[in-house]
C-alpha cells in the first residue's frame, strides 16, 4: 500500500492529477433546470423575400426567474440556403400556473446564403408564451430579427417546442474527485465525434451558379445520444474543408438504430436526420437537407471508436449526394436520474465566450481587413496540464457576414500562481465564407494566451495567435478576448 501510494503521488506530480483520494459523498452535486428549445419563423427580407428560419437553444436557469445559454439559428425555406447565425440568449420568466411567459435577447454573428446580412451582427428580441405539457412545452411569441450593418430588419410571429431537463454540476473545486456510489443515478451513455466526409454529387447536381457541383471534403463534430432499445440520437455541424465550395456548412439532428453484429465490439448502425445546409455555392435552395446514413462502428476500448458510414443527401435545391464519412469517437459517461447505483467522478470542464478578432485578414477580393467574430469555446481537461478543445466562431463585423470556423485540438497549461495561467493551443478545423480568402475551407490555428481567475468559477482570458488556410491566402494574426466558466459534472468513473 506504501508502493502505491508513493506511485499516486509521482504520477500526480508530473501528470497534474489527484494522486490519492477517498470517495466523496455524492451530495456535493447540484442541479438547475434546464431546457431545449426548438423554433421557426417566416423572416421579411428586402425585395418581398421570405426566409424560414429554424432555431436551437440549450438554456439553463441562472436563477428561478432568469435563463442564459447558447443558441443557433439556420436557413430552412426560401432561398437562401447556407444563412446560419450563433451566439447567446439572455433572458427572463415568469410562471403563470401552467404557462409561462418570457423575454429574452439574442446577439451573434453570422449570415450566408447572399442574404443581405452586412457585417453579420444578428439580434433578436422575442416575447414569447408557453404551456407546460410535462415533457413538452408548446410555444407562440413574437420577434425581432436585426442585423444592424446590413439590411434585414424583420418583425414576425414564431412557434416554439421546448423540451425541459435536468443539468447536474458541481463546483470545480472538486475536479477529479471520486464520488461514492450512489442510488437514485443512471448512465445515459454518449459520444463525441470528430468527423471527415466527402461528398460526391450525384449526376446532374449543380451549383447556384448553374455549373456542375464538384466533390467536396468536409471536417466536423457530432454528439449522440444512446436512447433505449437500440435506439440513438444524434447531433452533427460540418463545414468544407477541400474542394471548390468553402463556406459550405451544415447541421443536422436525427435519430438511429443500432445492433451488435458478431464481430468483437462492432457495431451496425443505420440513421435519418433533416437539418439545413448551404452555402459556397451549393444549390440547397432554401436550405432544407435529408440524410439516410448506414455505417460500421469498432470500439476501441472502453472510450474510443472508430466508424465509417455510407449516406445519400439530398436537399430542397439542385444538390444530392453520396457521402462517406469517417469518424473518431470518445465516449463520455454522461449521469443522468435513475434507479442505478452508480460510480461516478467529478469531470472539469470549461465553457468560454470569445471575441475574436482578425488582424487584416486577406479577402478575395485581394484586399486586407480586420474581421471580429463572437464564438464559443468547450474544453474538457485530460488532467492539470493537458486538455482537449472545440471552437465555432461566427462573423459579425468587418464586411464578412457569413463568415464561420468551427476548430478542434489540444492544448496544454502551466499555472504562475494561484489565480494565473499560461497556455497554449493548436487547432484544425474548417471555415470560409463572407469573402475570406479560405481557400477550399480547410483551417489551422495555432495560439498562446494567458487567464486570471476573478472569481470563484470565473477567468479572464487573452490570447494572441496566427490562423492559416493552407489551400488559400488567408494567414493573419488573431486577437481572443474571453470568459471563461470552469465548473465540474459528475461521469460515469471508467
Amino acid at each position: 500500500m506504501n508502493f502505491l501510494r508513493a506511485w499516486g503521488c509521482l504520477t500526480g506530480a508530473l501528470l497534474g492529477t489527484a494522486a490519492w483520494a477517498s470517495p466523496l459523498p455524492a451530495s456535493l452535486i447540484q442541479s438547475r433546470p434546464a431546457q431545449l428549445r426548438l423554433s421557426h419563423e417566416i423572416v421579411s427580407l428586402p425585395g418581398s423575400e421570405n426566409m424560414g428560419l429554424a432555431g436551437v437553444s440549450y438554456l439553463i436557469n441562472t436563477t428561478p426567474g432568469t435563463y442564459l445559454g447558447l443558441s443557433a439559428y439556420g436557413a430552412t425555406g426560401g432561398s437562401r440556403g447556407g444563412f446560419f447565425t450563433g451566439g447567446g440568449t439572455l433572458g427572463t420568466g415568469v410562471r403563470l400556473g401552467r404557462a409561462s411567459l418570457d423575454a429574452g435577447l439574442f446577439v451573434g454573428g453570422g449570415g450566408g446564403g447572399a442574404a443581405p446580412q452586412g457585417g453579420g451582427l444578428m439580434l433578436r428580441p422575442h416575447l414569447g408564451l408557453s404551456y407546460d405539457l410535462g415533457a413538452y412545452r408548446w410555444g407562440v411569441g413574437a420577434a425581432w430579427v436585426k442585423f444592424p450593418n446590413g439590411a434585414i430588419d424583420s418583425k414576425q410571429v414564431f412557434l416554439s417546442l421546448g423540451i425541459p431537463f435536468e443539468v447536474l454540476y458541481a463546483d470545480r473545486a472538486y475536479a477529479w474527485e471520486l464520488l461514492e456510489p450512489t442510488s437514485g443515478f443512471a448512465v445515459q451513455a454518449s459520444q463525441l465525434k470528430t468527423t471527415w466526409g466527402r461528398y460526391q454529387p450525384a449526376e446532374g447536381a449543380k451549383t447556384t451558379a448553374g455549373t456542375a457541383q464538384s466533390a467536396f471534403d468536409t471536417l466536423g463534430f457530432a454528439y449522440q445520444r444512446e436512447l433505449s432499445g437500440g435506439w440513438f440520437a444524434e447531433i452533427e455541424a460540418a463545414g468544407a474543408s477541400a474542394g471548390q465550395s468553402d463556406g459550405y456548412a451544415e447541421v443536422l439532428a436525427g435519430v438511429g438504430w443500432q445492433t451488435r453484429l458478431p464481430v468483437p465490439s462492432t457495431q451496425l448502425r443505420m440513421s435519418l436526420a433533416l437539418g439545413a445546409a448551404g452555402g459556397g455555392s451549393v444549390d440547397t435552395a432554401g436550405g432544407g437537407i435529408a440524410r439516410a446514413k448506414l455505417g460500421l462502428h469498432k470500439d476501441l476500448g472502453r472510450q474510443f471508436g472508430v466508424g465509417v458510414n455510407l449516406a445519400r443527401s439530398a436537399s430542397a435545391g439542385r444538390f444530392a449526394a453520396n457521402h462517406v464519412s469517417v469518424d473518431l469517437t470518445y465516449r463520455l459517461g454522461d449521469i443522468g436520474r435513475g434507479s442505478e447505483a452508480v460510480s461516478m467522478r467529478l469531470q472539469p470542464w470549461d465553457i468560454v465566450a470569445s471575441h475574436q478578432s482578425y488582424r487584416q485578414a486577406q479577402r478575395k477580393s485581394g484586399a486586407r481587413r480586420d474581421v471580429d467574430l463572437v464564438g464559443i469555446k468547450l474544453a474538457r481537461p485530460l488532467n492539470e496540464r493537458w486538455y482537449l478543445t472545440g471552437q465555432a466562431y461566427g462573423a459579425y463585423d468587418g464586411e464578412a457576414g457569413g463568415y464561420a470556423t468551427g476548430l478542434w485540438g489540444a492544448g496544454l497549461g502551466w499555472p504562475l500562481t494561484q489565480r494565473s495561467r499560461i497556455h497554449a493551443e493548436l487547432l484544425v478545423g474548417a471555415g470560409g465564407g463572407g469573402g475570406v480568402a479560405s481557400g477550399g475551407g480547410a483551417l489551422w490555428q495555432a495560439q498562446v494566451g494567458a487567464s486570471y481567475q476573478l472569481t470563484r468559477s470565473g477567468l479572464i482570458q487573452l490570447e494572441w495567435g496566427r490562423v492559416r488556410a493552407p489551400s488559400g491566402e488567408l494567414n493573419a494574426d488573431l486577437v481572443n478576448l474571453n470568459w471563461v466558466y470552469r465548473f465540474a459534472r459528475p461521469e460515469a468513473s471508467h
